[in-house]
């Protein structure tokens, strides 16, 4: 199957991210070794393009702390927008188990993971699934996001644009139970678990990088960065592997 895998990695000074977005990308590739995958960081024109990511799509503009989800959000549409082929979006704090994930389930054109314990917000942005061709939805969702309050544009704005879109766009987002697709562990297990991802947000980030190690079955290695051959990158996003948004704004 060919498909995009987009992640947000804006540098806003936390050196932890950069971490995780590789160990991340480095468990992509292993869970999606069968498929054709192309990884692509979203992000703004002041933060370092990964090198582990085959493509950079990025705003023509510096974004800030207070502007990070609304951010998120804009990209993500953007994206979305352009893509010809099957998207999966997904945080920096998750490492992949399995592909299962497009196997799931799932009766809509677009997914997200979903929790019933959260019901003021009970979409989580952090895997976020799409079908090409979804106008409707995506431009829903970037009007959401661009009249997020002031006080919505640095965390959770995503995730509230995420509600609001979808009760725009009725029967457009498919629930992904968050348990079931991407759970937050508070202790290390002792195997990798079958879900198709774990999300290691909040308290739980200094566990990402130990279960990544499950997956290696504890073999040490000295270096996370997968060998990705130039040859091999088959992304056209124009000069350096680049697209811009020219001239957009919040």
């Amino acid at each position: 199957m060919k498909l995009t895998l987009c992640f947000v990695l804006i540098d806003l000074g936390v050196p932890w991210y950069k971490t995780a977005a590789a160990e991340m990308i480095r468990s992509a590739r292993r869970a999606y070794k069968d498929h054709d995958l192309t990884i692509v960081q979203l992000t703004d024109n002041q933060t370092a393009h990964c090198p582990d990511a085959d493509g950079v799509f990025n705003l023509e503009i510096q974004v800030v702390t207070e502007q990070l989800a609304q951010a998120k959000g804009h990209l993500m549409a953007e994206f979305a927008l352009q893509a010809q082929e099957p998207v999966i979006f997904c945080d920096v704090d998750l490492i992949w188990n399995n592909d299962s994930l497009l196997s799931a389930p799932l009766m809509a054109p677009v997914g997200c993971l979903w929790r019933t314990d959260f019901q003021c917000m009970p979409f989580n942005t952090g895997i976020v699934m799409t079908q090409p061709g979804q106008e409707a939805f995506w431009k829903a969702y970037r009007r959401a996001c661009k009249s997020l309050p002031d006080e919505m544009q640095m965390w959770w704005g995503d995730q509230v644009a995420m509600t609001a879109a979808d009760a725009v766009c009725k029967g457009m987002v498919g629930r992904l139970p968050m348990k079931e697709v991407a759970p937050a562990l508070d202790v290390l297990p002792n195997f990798p678990l079958a879900t198709p991802a774990v999300h290691f947000k909040g308290d739980r980030k200094p566990l990402m990088v130990p279960y990544a190690r499950l997956l290696d079955d504890g073999d040490e290695f000295d270096f996370v960065r997968p060998t990705v051959n130039a040859a091999d990158i088959n992304i056209e996003f124009g000069e350096k592997d680049v697209q811009r948004i020219q001239g957009f704004t919040f």
